[in-house]
């Protein structure tokens, strides 16, 4: 893993909270494009979950200090770790390669019949659901070098609570004070009332989302597919992931792909 200059100077301007909205948009766009880059910061914000949030206005990253965090990516005992946990992930998930019994063989098959005629059925959508709503995905605002008073930070943290209705008025709060679309705020109050099954209403911020004119646009149409797989809407949902797929660089393009064609 090794970043040139330009990324680095711009991983140090995201890392400590100095970029602009427009400007930390575009990165996040470059992010969500780059594995490496994903991976870094994923685990970077992993680890600062672990760190005392006084202390991040002290803790001011710099090029030498990224450089020194992604170069530990590359040592033997991170690459280690790593394949371990793939072996482990791979030995608990393979499937069986030897033939079982005719009793074992009937209830695989039986097993499959059952879950192609029930299928169409809320319990399957809503496992989608459950799948694709962690929300590990959603930008963070809690930053070192940024101030920890904000609303954004304040609303973050409201969010990561779970006090949704509290996260939703500071949502409004902030969108009625900016002077221009803010995806990430949007995302986020979208979210949360979907969270408090305020569906109507989430599917109307999400609408607002991708008729923005903001590169985070096309993400409003792979939330408003998860808005209809908590409902349990199959059609709708259909519907929704065929929007997602119209275009290969639309947000989750792959992953709704993938469940468009167990669907159909």
């Amino acid at each position: 893993m090794e970043f040139n200059e330009t990324i680095l100077k711009k991983l140090e301007s995201y890392l400590n909270g100095t970029m602009s909205a427009d400007e930390r948009n575009l990165f996040e766009q470059q992010i969500s494009l780059n594995k490496d880059l994903k991976e870094f910061l994923h685990v970077n914000t992993s680890i600062d979950a672990f760190e005392d949030e006084d202390t991040w206005i002290e803790m001011n990253m710099n090029t030498e200090k990224i450089k020194t965090i992604a170069q530990r990516f590359r040592d033997a005992d991170t690459i280690e770790f790593t394949d371990k946990v793939n072996s482990f992930h791979t030995q608990y998930t393979r499937k069986p390669k030897h033939r079982r019994n005719i009793l074992v063989a009937f209830t695989a098959v039986a097993a499959c019949f059952i879950l192609i005629m029930f299928w169409p059925s809320s319990v399957n959508l809503n496992t989608v659901y459950t799948d694709y709503s962690s929300w590990n995905e959603l930008p963070s605002f809690m930053v070192k070098g940024a101030n920890p008073e904000t609303q954004k930070i304040a609303m973050e943290r409201a969010f990561r609570a779970k006090k949704y209705m509290e996260a939703i008025t500071l949502c409004n709060v902030i969108l009625d004070n900016s002077k221009s679309t803010e995806p990430s705020i949007l995302i986020y109050k979208g979210i949360a009332q979907l969270e408090l099954e305020k569906y109507t209403a989430s599917i109307k911020t999400f609408t607002q989302l991708y008729s923005s004119n903001t590169i985070d646009a096309h993400k409003g149409y792979w939330y408003i597919a998860l808005v209809y797989a908590k409902q349990g809407n199959k059609e709708l949902f259909i519907k929704a992931l065929k929007k997602v797929t119209s275009n290969r660089t639309n947000y989750r393009y792959s992953d709704a792909l993938r469940i468009l064609e167990e669907i159909e």
